[in-house]
């Protein structure tokens, strides 16, 4: 053997073992983070891929077609995603009805952690066709959704699906996360669209669809992913007020041209405030501030849901989960009822 001939032998073992030990360790690291991790880091696309895709007008979207099942230590959910898009009944396979409500919003329309018939939009329908309503309601609720996501999708797609009644999910989460993911701004008291593509659960998705599914699937690539969470390229608004406070008016803008929209196209756009455990806080004030006042002084059908449910249920704790802190099957339930009777009580489904 020649000497060029034993340096590459020599190189080809070097190479050989170099790649062993990154193999070791990148399987120690992983099995390090499932210990670590009871649910993946990450976000959007790592272990939780087949559930979502990235989208260029809302950041990303739900997968027709995607059936997942989440297992946590005080649920299991199991998610099934319909031709359209929308955690519901078949698309085409739902009985004939006369009139269409539409709910939008994050992971409490969604139903995380109940199933899909215990979602607050599905009671609702069954309330209301219990009370002769020939009615369907469709659930639009994608989890991680802000407000920003939910105007743009009745802006897309949303008001083409002619609703009689759209039921509008405001969470106490848009407040806080709306910095992270922002699709539209407030310029000169207005609002001005921006570029979803230059979201970081845009970026991540576009990442996760150029590795294998089985790379894509692991913890370490999930935590790869949250890094860009904080990319210092990604899309910002310019914020000449705190964050909540720009939130705040946003949501305003974003739920006032909605309800604009509806009286032009004849239906019905209900303000929900959904209940969150934030405002449980003995010390939290009400994130949502005077925004329920003011949707009222435009005359915007507005539901504060809270109150509501702790007029009927006093220990508003036990209706969400201990360590999700998701409305329970129980929560849901409560919500459905008194969004069913305030439907019925402002005679929305008599336009």
């Amino acid at each position: 053997m020649t000497a060029r001939e034993r340096a590459r032998s020599r190189f080809v073992v070097s190479a050989v073992l170099a790649a062993a030990s990154f193999a070791v360790a990148l399987g120690v690291g992983e099995i390090a983070l499932r210990v670590a991790y009871r649910s993946p880091p990450g976000l959007h696309f790592s272990v939780r891929a087949p559930t979502y895709r990235p989208d260029p007008d809302l950041a990303y979207s739900l997968r027709p077609g995607a059936e997942l099942v989440w297992k946590t230590s005080e649920f299991t959910e199991r998610d099934s995603i319909n031709s359209d898009g929308f955690r519901d009944a078949p698309s085409g396979g739902a009985a004939a009805s006369n009139r269409l409500i539409l709910a939008v919003g994050d992971s409490f329309t969604f139903g995380h952690g109940v199933r899909m018939r215990e979602s607050y939009p599905k009671v609702v329908q069954e309330m209301l066709r219990s009370n002769g309503w020939s009615v369907r309601v469709v659930n639009a609720g994608v989890p991680g959704y802000g407000m920003d996501q939910t105007f743009k999708f009745m802006s897309r797609r949303g008001a083409a699906m002619h609703p009689d009644v759209v039921l509008v999910g405001v969470q106490c989460s848009d407040l806080f996360d709306a910095f992270d993911v922002p699709l539209y701004d407030v310029q000169d008291g207005r609002l001005v669209e921006l570029d979803a593509s230059r979201t970081y659960p845009y970026m991540q998705g576009r990442l996760a669809k150029r590795v294998p599914r089985f790379v894509s699937r692991t913890y370490t690539f999930g935590l790869l992913l949250g890094v860009l969470r904080h990319d210092p390229f990604a899309q910002r608004p310019h914020l000449t007020t705190s964050v909540e406070d720009w939130a705040r008016q946003k949501i305003l803008y974003e739920v006032l041209e909605l309800f604009h929209r509806g009286t032009a196209g004849n239906f019905a756009v209900v303000a929900l405030l959904m209940p969150c455990p934030e405002r449980l806080e003995s010390q939290a004030g009400d994130p949502y501030g005077s925004l329920a006042s003011e949707l009222g002084t435009a005359s915007v059908p507005v539901l504060d849901t809270l109150p509501e449910m702790q007029r009927v249920n006093p220990d508003a704790r036990s209706l969400f989960y201990a360590v999700d802190r998701h409305l329970t099957p129980e929560g849901n339930r409560l919500l459905a009822t008194v969004v069913s009777s305030f439907i019925e009580r402002r005679a929305l489904l008599d336009r």
